[in-house]
C-alpha cells in the first residue's frame, strides 16, 4: 500500500488503475499531499511491479481474474473504516477500474466525496445512489460505449458530470492517450470539488 501521512484532517484514499500503484498513481499522491491531503493508495492488484502500458490486455485479465470490483469495493471499504474515526473528511479518487470500485463504493461508508475519473464500467451500475457528493469525469470517447449517450441520460441530484476532450486515459502524463488540457481541467475539477 502506497501510503503518505502528514497529520492532514482530510484523507484520499487514491484507487489505481488495472496497472497498479504506477507512476501516475504516485504523482498523484504526491499532489495530493502537497494540497495538504494525507493519501493511502492500496495495491489492489498485490503486485510487486506495477503492470506496464505495452501489458494492457495482461493487466486487465489479472484484474478480472484475481481482484474484480466486488473484492476492490471491500478492500477499500474496510480501509475507510480503518481510517474512519482518524479524519474529520475522507474522499475516495479512482481512476478507470479504480473509477469503478470508488462509484460502487459511493452508496455507503464514511466519504465527504467521490470522484471517478473514465470509469467507463460506471455504467453498467448507473443504478447506484451515492450517498455522498460525487463527481464523475469522463473522456469525450471511449472504445467501449457511447459518452453521449449514457451522460444524456444520468440524472442524479448529488452527482456533478463532466466530460472532457479525449480518450481514456488522458489524465496520465505517462500514457499514449494524455491530453495536457484535460488532465489540467480534471485536476482542477477535482481540487475544487475536494476544497
Amino acid at each position: 500500500m502506497l501510503s503518505i501521512i502528514k497529520n492532514s484532517e482530510n484523507l484520499i484514499i487514491l484507487i489505481h488503475e488495472i496497472y497498479g500503484v504506477n507512476s501516475f498513481i504516485k504523482d498523484t499522491a504526491n499532489r495530493f499531499v502537497m494540497d495538504g491531503y494525507d493519501v493511502v493508495c492500496p495495491d489492489l492488484c498485490g503486485l510487486k511491479n506495477p503492470f506496464d502500458y505495452n501489458d494492457e490486455e495482461t493487466a486487465y485479465r489479472y484484474f478480472f481474474d484475481n481482484v474484480g470490483f466486488d473484492m476492490g469495493t471491500d478492500i477499500v471499504l474496510n480501509l475507510a473504516k480503518q481510517f474512519e474515526s482518524d479524519y474529520k473528511r475522507i474522499f475516495l479518487v479512482g481512476f478507470s477500474v479504480g473509477a469503478t470500485i470508488a462509484w460502487l463504493c459511493s452508496e455507503s461508508g464514511p466519504f465527504s466525496g467521490v470522484i471517478c475519473c473514465y470509469g467507463s464500467r460506471i455504467r453498467d451500475y448507473a443504478y447506484i445512489s451515492p450517498s455522498c457528493p460525487s463527481l464523475l469525469i469522463f473522456p469525450s470517447h471511449e472504445k467501449s460505449f457511447n459518452i453521449k449517450n449514457f451522460v444524456s441520460g444520468f440524472k442524479k441530484s448529488s452527482v456533478k458530470v463532466h466530460v472532457l476532450k479525449g480518450n481514456h486515459g488522458f489524465a496520465d502524463s505517462y500514457s499514449n492517450e494524455y491530453n495536457k488540457d484535460s488532465a489540467v481541467k480534471a485536476f482542477d475539477l477535482i481540487k475544487g470539488f475536494i476544497e
